[in-house]
């Protein structure tokens, strides 16, 4: 009785050595079929741009968490609307929904009972909905719109696992987060840790604001400031500083007590709302006064549509961030800390070119090593060639796999994010094709399948036909080519299955690449082993592709001839002992390295250490 295992082995030993059989006769339909097939292909990189992802906070975020359930409630609940057009000096106002109880207020109301309510008052009920239990968290409605519940969120949550939608769709993970906005975030704080309660703090705040606002992008001859292109009807923090400004003399002379997390003003009834500027807050013993204020912020947001306007705000973030670099050494109160949503991509971008240098060292080393492996002291019997071919061989199933995946809408990542013009133009910067061409653990991939199948091809018997040397190449090396590839695509692919975006396409795109190269490598490099085995068997010399003598024939020549340009098989003389060549690698590993394995001394110190 045959076993499973065995009969596989069979069965696919015999199958690949037909296939080897066919290569060995028609090597060149295979090289071109191949290299036609998989350039098609590739042909879908020009796509490229329609499915790249460069949101940081999507690519790192487990898809099946509880945020983005907060996400799609956050979405229903507050959908922010996001303009393109020119708006300037607007002040911020509640929009108007088909909610009753919005309807019924004014922001005055809204803003004077919601202060009360915090105050301890009785009028917090209003906010509430009689159909939805009270809850004791702040966190639990929006000031800017309709009351949120933290049941809702279970609700939801609970809904969406009844459903049985299971792993959720990266698509519509990307239809979610195609609202993003670019933003930039300015934190300060005082040099002397004080309060940011002070005149002169918020003086020096003020005018770090009044810089934020100003920075102006100038782009293919026009110029646009922050009201050109913000979102979110171009919020201006200013009014709330200065509002500030004007209470400091009255709070500093202990006519007033600023209270935690709204305060109104008894002289100019304007209300204050403390979370939307200052952070570490720190209130009485009853929660009511604020007695610290360790820092202030302020956010500017730009608009996310039209494509246009994200990506000029995008490159007016830059701008910001010089004007912010600089200003930063002119503050004489306060240290400022800038945050922008391109920084993230920036610092990936910058990671990756710094480490650029090395995977091309690596490669260039992998490929150097190669070539030294392929190298024999026979020159008619060296397969230099084939190191650059199985650096090719990965490079076309790398891109070739890409292009399928773009075509079949699989989201593309590059870790270098493109510049905006050359988004809009469809181009792709030398930058990105850098880190993108054949990636290094598919470059490894594909060289240790060339040495598994240049070994095999070196056990043959060289006397024999290339088409017979090629099915018993392939009949040999089928089995181990076939397991490492196999074994190296399934653990991709098992890593495809994370909730993490960014490991879900690395691994999808790096072990659809795997597959990709082992049927390139059977081909492709198959067809390239197939014609330097015509050239050996032709005695054509493995650089130059001249004919050359044996070195049973060229006995009297010089050595350095007899070195550099003699070798291979005398047709005449086959068995003649000068003719006979073997790996030196290989005579040492067999003859030496593995005798010594055999004493009991290196056993059992292999077992201990």
């Amino acid at each position: 009785m045959v076993l499973p295992a065995v009969w596989i082995d069979r069965q696919l030993s015999r199958l690949l050595g037909n296939l080897g059989h066919a290569v060995g006769e028609r090597p060149s339909a295979f090289i071109f079929g191949t290299l036609f097939l998989f350039l098609f292909f590739a042909t879908g990189i020009q796509n490229m741009n329609d499915n790249y992802v460069g949101d940081v906070e999507w690519l790192f975020t487990p898809t099946h968490g509880r945020g983005w359930t907060e996400e799609r409630v956050k979405k229903e609940y507050f959908e922010q609307k996001i303009h393109s057009e020119r708006r300037r000096r607007r002040s911020p106002r509640f929009d108007v929904d088909p909610d009753p109880l919005r309807d019924q207020m004014t922001r005055r109301d809204f803003t004077d009972d919601l202060a009360s309510s915090w105050l301890g008052g009785p009028d917090r009920k209003k906010l509430a909905r009689p159909s939805k239990p009270q809850t004791n968290h702040l966190n639990d409605w929006n000031i800017w719109g309709r009351p949120v519940y933290s049941n809702e969120l279970e609700e939801a949550e609970e809904k969406e696992i009844r459903s049985g939608r299971g792993r959720r769709n990266v698509k519509e993970d990307l239809k979610e987060k195609d609202g993003i906005w670019a933003m930039t975030r300015v934190l300060v704080v005082a040099k002397d840790e004080g309060t940011m309660l002070r005149n002169d703090t918020l003086h020096e705040f003020l005018y770090v604001t009044n810089r934020l606002r100003s920075v102006k992008l100038k782009t293919n001859g026009k110029e646009y400031t922050y009201e050109d292109i913000c979102g979110n009807r171009c919020w201006d923090p200013r009014e709330g500083i200065q509002n500030f400004i004007d209470l400091i003399p009255r709070y500093e002379a202990g006519e007033v007590n600023i209270t935690y997390p709204a305060f109104l003003d008894p002289v100019t009834l304007k209300t204050m709302i403390l979370p939307t500027i200052f952070g570490g807050i720190e209130p009485s013993d009853d929660g009511a006064v604020v007695t610290y204020v360790k820092a202030a912020v302020v956010t500017q947001v730009t608009a996310s549509k039209p494509r246009e306007t994200f990506e000029l705000g995008y490159e007016w973030l830059l701008a910001a961030e010089t004007e912010m670099n600089q200003l930063r050494k002119e503050l004489e109160h306060l240290d400022m800390y800038f945050y922008s949503t391109r920084i993230a991509p920036d610092q990936l971008e910058r990671g990756m070119n710094a480490i650029f240098p090395f995977i091309t060292a690596a490669i260039f080393i992998l490929l150097g090593f190669t070539t030294l492996c392929l190298v024999t002291l026979d020159p008619v019997k060296s397969k230099p060639i084939l190191a650059i071919m199985g650096v090719i061989s990965a490079a076309i199933a790398t891109l070739a796999s890409m292009g399928f995946l773009i075509y079949i809408q699989v989201p593309f990542i590059g870790l270098n994010k493109l510049d905006g013009r050359l988004l809009r133009d469809r181009l792709v910067s030398i930058r990105s094709w850098r880190i993108l061409i054949v990636p290094t653990s598919v470059v490894g991939i594909g060289l240790d399948d060339t040495f598994v199948i240049v070994g095999a091809w070196r056990r043959t018997n060289p006397r024999n036909g290339v088409s017979d040397r090629m099915r018993a190449t392939y009949a040999e090396a089928a089995v181990s080519v076939t397991i490492t590839s196999l074994t190296d695509g399934i653990s991709f692919f098992i890593g495809a299955l994370t909730d993490i975006p960014f490991i879900y396409v690395f691994c999808t795109y790096t072990g659809t690449a795997v597959v990709f190269l082992y049927f390139c490598h059977l081909t492709f490099f198959g067809g390239f082993l197939a014609l330097t085995g015509y050239a050996e068997q032709a005695n054509r010399h493995s650089i130059t592709c001249f004919k050359v003598p044996a070195k049973s024939e060229a006995l009297d020549r010089n050595i350095l001839f007899r070195a550099c340009c003699a070798g291979g098989v005398s047709s005449k003389n086959p068995y003649h002992k000068e003719n006979i060549d073997e790996h030196l690698g290989m005579v040492i590993f067999r003859d030496y390295f593995g005798k010594l394995l055999t004493f009991p001394q290196i056993k059992v110190s292999i077992m201990f250490f």
